[in-house]
């Protein structure tokens, strides 16, 4: 049995910059900010992830086999 779980953790506060373009850099979350919850389908893990995104967090759909 494959196990499906998404990690979550909140986006940081940005300062928006109108009046010069600057490039996005990534920067790697603390694994204490990072929240998991599992699931018994990647068909949940998808729509977790999709709600999480649209409340203002990022979401990885991660697993520990082939789907």
């Amino acid at each position: 049995m494959m196990n499906v779980w998404v990690e979550y953790w909140k986006k940081p506060k940005e300062t928006k910059y109108y009046a010069q373009a600057r490039e996005a850099k990534w920067v790697e979350p603390d694994p204490a900010d990072i929240s998991r919850r599992f699931f018994d389908k990647k068909e949940d893990a998808v729509q977790f992830a999709n709600r999480m995104s649209n409340n203002n967090y990022y979401a990885k759909i991660k697993t520990d086999g082939i789907i």
